[in-house]
């Protein structure tokens, strides 16, 4: 099992999740055939696929604008938990989750292009793993912080219509 979360683009918070038990293959871009659709402008329509080997779970890209780890564009590599896949240099970042049995998937020796893949790779998942952890922190601040507001229509005397405005006034 795999899970993909989308990363709010200012914000270490996660925007979408999308988990896949048993598929072979997932397509990602902004086309609608995808399995994963991001409408950005530096998403391509088909930017990136993820095909689930023997060895673990392979990421290939076929994007314009490049996929990126750490700022350093990759177009084929091996996923570990807790990886972050940018989109693009600056487009949306996807964080990885694997189920246990995917973690335990190692990579064969063919499928490690060359020792800096590797380490790029292993610093990343430590990298992808420390900003979960703050997502996580900032999510527990959040749900703990309590928000009053009032709801004031500026449209009382006039009739009811589909043009009417509601300010909503956060309170401290």
């Amino acid at each position: 099992m795999i899970t993909l979360i989308l990363i709010h683009p200012t914000q270490p918070i996660p925007v979408n999740r999308w988990t896949f038990k048993e598929k072979s293959v997932i397509r990602i871009g902004r086309a609608k055939d995808n399995d994963i659709v991001i409408y950005n402008a530096v998403v391509s329509r088909h930017h990136l696929e993820l095909w689930n080997r023997e060895s673990g779970w392979e990421v290939v890209s076929f994007g314009t604008n490049g996929t990126y780890i750490n700022n350093k564009p990759l177009n084929q590599f091996f996923i570990k938990d807790g990886m972050v896949i940018c989109l693009g240099n600056s487009g949306p970042r996807l964080m990885v989750k694997l189920s246990l049995d995917e973690m335990n998937k190692t990579p064969s020796d063919e499928g490690v292009k060359d020792s800096q893949s590797s380490q790029t790779l292993n610093s990343d998942a430590f990298t992808a793993t420390e900003e979960m952890n703050k997502i996580q922190q900032q999510k527990e601040v959040l749900a703990e912080e309590k928000f009053e507001f009032e709801i004031e229509d500026e449209d009382e005397d006039e009739d009811d219509n589909d043009n009417s405005t509601t300010r909503i006034d956060f309170l401290e």
